[in-house]
């Protein structure tokens, strides 16, 4: 329709200045002061050309045209932008409460939001109000050009929020402020790299949120930016990444019940540990020599004829991730030799995790008899793992291993790849700290490094004083317990006091 308007005006133009037969002939006066008013009255910035000039009307018809096309250019942005903004919208529940913080449930909107989306949220304000957002930051109404300043000492007397961001499918929370609040620690680039989609949808979409990455800082932006997550980013960041610490249970099935994991709570009610290790299936070598999964008796029946007390763990919220145990054959975790080999068994474990509906798989590399080892291996699985198993759990039993951390493939260290590293030398003197610095200098984050207790090798009261050290230094991996049995009350309830059992649950 434009186009066929601009075709016509066009024609009438060039008709400008000829007489075409049948048509009445205007006053030449009148022609020149009408042109002269619709110029002024289109586009009023635009000086009045010199009476001289009146007698090209065709010059005259193409800066009406144009002062047109420049209005419907503009109309069309603003429709545009006020598109834009009410999808922005869409996603926060705004509103302005008294005072200068936000209630629970609720976080101030940020600078860098308020910025994008400007009008959307000046249209929350009175024309004359002035309202805190998140850092000192400050938005005023309508009457004050919706301006958003960055630093303002002035006293607002409200405070704009939006619904505070859920945690993600993963366990990964957006916050605001750079440091994570409580029993939390700021999750990896690599834990958001995993599964950015989830990340994503707990920012605001113009937020950019903060990651760490080898003791740097990263970043995640929200989905105005794509959800892109950079390794690098130096800029000051008004959001963070965070992630709970985690306690895990290792349990023996040859003599425990996994069931016994969910019977720990905390006061709250909420599970103490937040992943159950089922210790262990194995890894063997078929009659052709490839690496396949083992199952003994007593774990082949939890899997088989038992599986309802996995799902009951994992409606409480409880990950179950299975151990995978070199058997004393020739295979195991250091004996893949090329890509071929190690994507062949991360596709086995797979499909062995969606058929049982595990939530991960965790590397003990120890008890193999293969007649070669690689240095590379263990890096070249974990890669295969990560790329077979999006952000479900890897985890790995660390012990007198670091030099495994060491080797790259295709980019990537074996540290990487893996959601948690667990420190088991349980009988080990020291801090939590000492036991993990081999790990740290390989440039492993804090917030993946957890330290083990053993009901059997440590002390409750040593375990107790690891503990505190975990979440003292920020190890994001916290505290793993092997093996949780139905006698590991007083063992569990020293390490953490004023947990509950629940009644007649151990067994």
């Amino acid at each position: 329709m434009l186009l066929k308007f601009l075709v016509f005006a066009g024609q009438g133009a060039r008709s400008l200045g000829r007489v075409v037969p049948g048509a009445a002939v205007a006053n030449p006066k009148e022609s020149n002061v009408a042109f002269r008013r619709q110029a002024h009255l289109l586009n009023p910035a635009k000086p009045r050309p010199k009476p001289e000039s009146l007698l090209n009307r065709q010059w005259h018809a193409a800066q009406i045209l144009a002062a047109m096309n420049w209005r419907l250019k503009k109309l069309a942005a603003w429709s545009a932008l006020s598109m834009a903004v009410l999808g922005n919208l869409a996603l926060a529940d705004v509103k302005n409460f008294d005072g200068n913080a936000c209630p629970a449930g609720y976080a101030a909107v940020t600078p860098v939001e308020a910025t994008h989306n400007r009008l959307g949220y000046c249209s929350y304000l009175p024309p004359k109000a002035l309202a805190r957002l998140a850092g000192n930051a400050s938005m005023s109404g309508s009457a004050g050009r919706c301006t958003v300043r960055r630093n303002d000492r002035r006293s607002t007397g409200t405070v704009m929020c939006k619904a505070a961001s859920s945690p993600t499918g993963n366990g990964l929370d957006v916050v605001l402020g750079s440091t994570c609040p409580g029993n939390s620690v700021a999750a990896t680039y690599s834990d958001a790299a995993a599964d950015p989609a989830a990340v994503c949808a707990a920012m605001g979409r113009w937020d950019i949120a903060r990651l760490v990455n080898q003791g740097q800082q990263a970043s995640i932006s929200g989905s105005g930016y794509g959800c892109k997550v950079a390794a690098s980013d130096t800029r000051s960041l008004a959001s963070s990444v965070c992630k709970p610490v985690q306690n895990t249970a290792y349990v023996e099935i040859n003599d425990s019940d996994l069931a016994n994991v969910g019977c720990f709570r905390k006061g709250n009610g909420d599970p103490v540990f937040q992943v159950a290790m089922i210790f262990a299936a194995n890894i063997d070598a078929d009659a052709a020599g490839n690496a396949v999964v083992h199952l003994n008796e007593q774990v082949g029946h939890l899997l088989n004829d038992d599986i309802q007390k996995v799902r009951a763990l994992q409606a409480q919220g409880v990950k179950v991730v299975i151990t995978l145990l070199n058997n004393h054959q020739d295979a195991g975790w250091s004996c893949f030799a090329d890509d071929a080999s190690a994507d062949a068994f991360a596709d086995t474990v797979k499909r062995f995790l969606d058929h049982y509906g595990l939530d991960g798989v965790d590397i003990d590399d120890e008890y193999d008899a293969c007649v070669h080892h690689y240095p590379d291996s263990l890096v070249r699985v974990g890669t295969a793992l990560r790329s077979a198993l999006g952000s479900k759990i890897i985890s790995k039993a660390l012990w007198n291993d670091a030099a495994h951390f060491a080797p790259v493939h295709l980019g990537q260290k074996l540290g990487d790849q893996l959601s948690y590293g667990l420190e088991m030398t349980y009988d080990a003197p020291g801090s939590c700290m000492d036991r993990v610095q081999a790990y740290l200098a390989q440039g492993i984050e804090r917030g993946k490094l957890g330290v083990g207790a053993s009901t059997v090798y440590t002390s409750a009261s040593n375990a107790a004083t690891l503990n505190s050290c975990i979440a003292d230094n920020k190890l994001g991996g916290g505290m793993m317990v092997f093996n949780v049995q139905n006698k590991s009350q007083d063992f569990v309830q020293a390490v953490w006091p004023g947990i509950t059992v629940a009644p007649n649950c151990l067994h």
